[in-house]
């Protein structure tokens, strides 16, 4: 039986290897969406430096403090992190990396939470948006596009796709982004100009969520395009309507499948991950049918309340990221406890009754769902009639 591989193993048996002798590849795409979480910003030296000019080699970074700092933001936990960046530090193969045109909106007020950068090899230039990080303002903002169909970061990364291509008329680029920034990598293709377009030789979208009302014709885009999940998915089908991914083994379920260091590499190929041979698991179908059924046919009213009551207790600590809102449900339990009991009657009784409902038709497409009809039933829920 052949060993398992992952990232940090691709950069041990790679890592020696430049890229013209070994070409980038899709375990490099993932690997430049991973960097992309670093917590440049933490660096209080980057204060000196010209984010948007400057081409920072990620040796700036190498000291072990330093890459503490930086490994604070990855949702799964800073010790991952940090041994995944100094594996990056010790290859060769990424000895040439340079980062530039960083650019950052974040506002705990405005629940916006971006940050994108240009990574380039050589001639190579690969624009990378950030997906979502353990900051709360991030969280509030992925909440909200299930109602607004158009989010702050989404704005951004469009803006930034057409400065950074009107500015720079030598070159292509790649475009890469994994959760949120899968999506916003998405949005700036598929909304950008065709003479942009025709500059944009590839498009990574590594599980990402889709987009509400999504009208895309994603046909037109298929040469440019590619979408990646892991076969127990939770995130990257919220309004997913784009059937043409690639489903791929993590060695995690649920949540927990959309960290891209669970994710196996082919260790027959060595440079692509390891395709599911059985497509997605009949619990992550289920939860794509009865989630986007649950929040297509809730009105904008209802949302709102579901996401201002989940908030509402979620701010009583006052957390900053997904680590203080641990720290503040042990310590402010009775806060929370009596906000509950606190809370208006009739909102509780709606939010009650959205919990039944989509409790019910998850285990209705559960049950009920017949694996060959399944492309059938993501096109349409009206099986799914309460």
């Amino acid at each position: 039986m052949s060993k398992k591989m992952f990232i940090n193993d691709f950069l041990t048996k790679y890592g020696s290897k430049t890229f013209k002798e070994m070409p980038f590849c899709e375990v490099d795409a993932v690997i430049c969406a991973a960097l992309s979480y670093a917590d440049y910003l933490a660096s209080s030296t980057m204060n000196k430096k010209d984010l948007w000019n400057d081409k920072i080699p990620l040796s700036y970074f190498n000291k072990h403090e330093t890459v503490k700092l930086l490994s604070r933001r990855y949702l799964t936990g800073p010790v991952d992190y940090y041994n995944f960046f100094k594996h990056v530090l010790s290859s060769k193969r990424y000895d040439e990396l340079r980062i530039t045109k960083i650019e950052n909106h974040f506002n705990v007020d405005k629940n916006e939470q971006y940050f994108s950068m240009v990574f380039e090899f050589d001639e190579r230039r690969i624009i990378v948006f950030r997906g979502t990080d353990n900051t709360i303002a991030g969280w509030k903002e992925d909440f909200l596009s299930a109602i607004d169909p158009i989010i702050p970061a989404q704005k951004y990364a469009l803006e930034y796709v057409n400065k950074v291509l009107k500015e720079d008329k030598d070159h292509d680029y790649y475009i890469i982004g994994h959760s949120k920034g899968g999506n916003l990598a998405y949005y700036s293709v598929l909304n950008t100009s065709v003479e942009n377009l025709k500059r944009i030789k590839f498009c990574y979208n590594f599980d990402g969520n889709g987009f509400k009302d999504d009208k895309y014709n994603y046909h037109l885009y298929k040469d440019k395009i590619m979408k990646m999940v892991p076969s127990d998915d939770v995130v990257g089908c919220l309004f997913d309507t784009f059937n043409f991914k690639y489903v791929i083994v993590s060695d995690s379920f649920s949540v927990w499948a959309h960290d891209m260091f669970s994710w196996r590499i082919d260790p027959e190929t060595g440079n692509t991950f390891l395709r599911s041979k059985t497509g997605l698991t009949r619990f992550s179908k289920a939860f794509q049918i009865a989630l986007n059924y649950w929040v297509e046919n809730l009105s904008k009213e209802d949302l709102e309340d579901f996401i201002v009551f989940f908030f509402n207790i979620v701010d009583l600590g006052k957390p900053n990221t997904l680590k203080d809102l641990i720290g503040s449900l042990k310590f402010n339990l009775t806060a929370y406890l009596k906000s509950l009991v606190d809370y208006p009657k009739d909102k509780k009784r709606k939010l009650r009754e959205m919990a039944k409902n989509y409790i019910k038709d998850y285990a209705k497409a559960y049950l009920s769902m017949e694996l060959d009809r399944y492309s059938s039933v993501i096109k349409s829920t009206k099986n799914l009639k309460r």
